[in-house]
């Protein structure tokens, strides 16, 4: 990820939080990356709960996106492949998801070996949008690639 291959050398203050998922229940306050020695993650409000948040930014008038007043939990790249508000994103911000289709049928173009499970780029874009499961296709009914 481009956010994450910063910070070397340099103490790395994030908002990650052990509410947040199973995985980040795993991380310390203070870790050693373990890709980049040198960097230092240090996570602030760790063991904060999402109501400890709200009550911070209520006390101290912290300004935020206004996304979340629209019913967004949390913020990150539209259509991330991570993201669990696929249908929200679609209707709230339809430029960038018409980028990501049209990346989405550029890649399936160009033939890799990774969309030869998709029959059709339509089909490849849905189960992006979707992340379900793996293509049931015949192989008969798949268009394979020359690479």
């Amino acid at each position: 990820m481009i956010k994450e291959q910063h910070g070397g050398g340099r103490r790395v203050v994030t908002g990650i939080r052990w509410q947040e998922s199973a995985r980040r229940r795993k991380r310390q306050m203070v870790e050693v990356c373990h890709t980049d020695k040198t960097k230092i993650f240090i996570h602030p409000i760790i063991d904060w709960s999402t109501k400890d948040v709200w009550e911070y930014i209520a006390d101290e008038e912290v300004p935020y996106c206004s996304l979340y007043d629209e019913g967004f939990k949390r913020l990150g790249c539209v259509l991330c492949p991570m993201s669990r508000n696929t249908k929200v994103e679609l209707k709230r911000f339809p430029k960038l998801a018409m980028a990501w289709k049209r990346a989405c049928y550029r890649y399936y173009e160009k033939g890799g070996v990774g969309v030869q499970r998709w029959a059709t780029a339509e089909l490849f874009w849905r189960w992006w949008l979707s992340r379900e499961g793996e293509p049931k296709v015949n192989e008969a009914q798949c268009i394979m690639f020359d690479n």
